[in-house]
């Protein structure tokens, strides 16, 4: 079968050696390019290497045509998930089937980028523009993609320790920060293929210049602004104390926790997302909270859920009402400094097949494909806490945070900061919860805004407009508070004003390669 090509890809099928090494070389830069990008998005990242973590399957990709292209992005995609985003398998009841399910999903748009990046090389003078925007877009579509839009782990995020890199997402979101790290990467394997050494050049010009007027943004002194004492209450349970604590037994934790926060006297103190379970239920544990709030004198926030049959109260005489709503909500509520159940808001955006069943209405999932334990009914709109005079906090809920437009519509001109509740208990001891908090980094540099992530098990942390953190609990599991003071922004950012005009950029990119670039002359041989 000498002379033959299996689905594109320069593989001759002879009986020799080569034809085994020629097959494995395509898979082995794959794997090499998966392992790379799982060491990029830890905790602390290895200086430098997401400029150069593509580099390998650009060199790769390039040399095939598209259709193979898309099999090697799949199976680098599908080792990548599974690599870095291993502690989904911590998830009670996530099968290796469902992981098999949701890895072939996502490896789609890496496969499709790698498709186009085989595409790209043959369009004369646009490649390094081509295969960012490219990538932006797939980036956007997959935020979007309805009920199973997920925003996890893009390459901006890659960069929550770099807030002078960040200073871009403040006016191109982080799809700007995304295209300028495919960029790079991109000039350097262009640089390598052509041996243009201007290709690397140009690479070291896009590193060095969001650095340079980065670092002098960050350095320049701040605009008076309101601060506000935030005291985040970070209580460490467990999956099973969360489920087998009474109420009682959870504030029994959670209010000597919040009375030593209260001490440094905080203009607001913050639990985490749903550490209070059915608490319209239980009007002895609603009096309770509010004890504890008026006791700290100090507004507060905290996650609840709430079902069924509820008692309400309301008003300065907290009389009680009946409310007979069926329906399941994740909810985060605002206890006034005097006791008060002040306000409420309930999550959005839910987590599909884990607080919904996504399209149940059109077709029947396969019986190992589980329905949620609990199904939720989304909140209908954004609220926002009034916290004291002129301090206004926009609270958001677990994943809502991956989502970037989400946010900048919450965040309104008056607003002080962003609340983000969370509880990541289900992923253990694993890098899950540090990769979610990274999201909100980049929240804080979009809008130009302090976000404050309320975790039940950590890392806790006060973020400032510029992606600094300010204070956190670094450990996981870890019992604490933080009380420290946080500067509010007296404006928004470009961002916040004009929203995602740079994937629309990118789209302009894209057409204008396609259609009005010619392509490269074909090297035959």
């Amino acid at each position: 079968m000498s002379g033959e090509y299996w689905h594109g890809l320069k593989v001759r099928f002879t009986p020799s050696w080569t034809w085994y090494f020629e097959l494995a070389a395509p898979l082995l830069v794959a794997v090499v390019t998966a392992t790379l990008l799982r060491f990029v998005f830890i905790p602390t990242p290895p200086c430098c290497l997401s400029w150069i973590a593509f580099v390998p399957l650009l060199l790769l990709v390039a040399r095939y045509r598209p259709s193979a292209a898309f099999i090697l992005g799949w199976i680098s995609s599908l080792i990548f998930n599974y690599s870095f985003a291993s502690w989904v398998f911590e998830i009670p009841g996530f099968l290796i089937s469902h992981g098999v399910l949701l890895g072939a999903y996502l490896g789609l748009f890496f496969a499709t980028w790698c498709s186009v990046v085989a595409y790209a090389w043959h369009k004369r003078g646009t490649f390094l523009f081509l295969v960012p925007a490219t990538w932006v877009i797939l980036d956007y579509l997959r935020a979007h993609a309805g009920h199973l839009a997920l925003s996890w782990a893009t390459p901006a995020y890659w960069l929550h320790e770099n807030p002078s890199v960040l200073h871009l997402a403040s006016y191109a979101g982080e799809y700007g920060v995304t295209f300028l790290v495919i960029l790079v990467n991109s000039a350097i394997a262009v640089a390598i293929m052509d041996r243009r050494l201007g290709a690397l050049v140009m690479a070291a010009i896009f590193i060095a210049a969001p650095i340079v007027i980065g670092t002098a943004t960050l350095m320049q002194p701040e605009s008076p602004a309101q601060s506000v004492r935030v005291a985040v209450v970070q209580p460490a349970f467990s999956i099973e104390e969360l489920k087998s604590f009474s109420g009682d037994q959870k504030l029994n934790v959670l209010g000597p926790l919040t009375m030593k926060a209260a001490e440094e006297r905080p203009d607001v103190i913050i639990w985490p997302e749903a550490v209070v379970h059915d608490w319209r239920r239980d009007a002895g544990l609603l009096l309770r909270l509010g004890s504890i709030a008026e006791n700290a004198g100090a507004p507060m926030v905290l996650g609840m859920s709430e079902s069924g049959k509820s008692v309400q109260y309301g008003g300065d005489d907290r009389s009680r009402r009946v409310n007979s709503d069926s329906t399941f909500r994740n909810t985060a509520v605002l206890f006034s400094e005097s006791g008060l159940l002040s306000d409420s808001y309930s999550k959005n955006i839910l987590v599909p097949f884990s607080e919904f069943t996504p399209f149940e209405d059109l077709f029947d999932w396969p019986e190992w494909i589980p329905e949620p334990e609990l199904p939720m009914t989304p909140g209908t709109g954004q609220t926002q806490f009034r916290l004291a005079e002129g301090i206004i906090a926009t609270p958001i809920i677990c994943w809502e945070n991956l989502f970037a437009d989400y946010v900048r519509k919450a965040v309104t001109k008056e607003t002080s900061l962003v609340l983000h509740l969370v509880n990541d208990n289900w992923a253990g001891r694993t890098w899950a919860s540090f990769q979610h908090n990274a999201a909100s980094v980049l929240r804080a540099v979009e809008n130009r805004i302090p976000v404050v992530t309320a975790s039940n098990t950590g890392p806790s942390q006060l973020v400032d407009g510029y992606g600094r953190i300010v204070a956190n609990l670094p450990e996981l599991f870890e019992r604490g508070v933080i009380v420290t003071d946080i500067q509010t922004q007296p404006t928004r950012s470009f961002y916040h004003r004009y929203g995602d005009w740079f994937v629309m950029l990118c789209g302009l990119m894209v057409v204008i390669s396609v259609l009005v670039v010619s392509p490269r002359p074909q090297v035959s041989g």
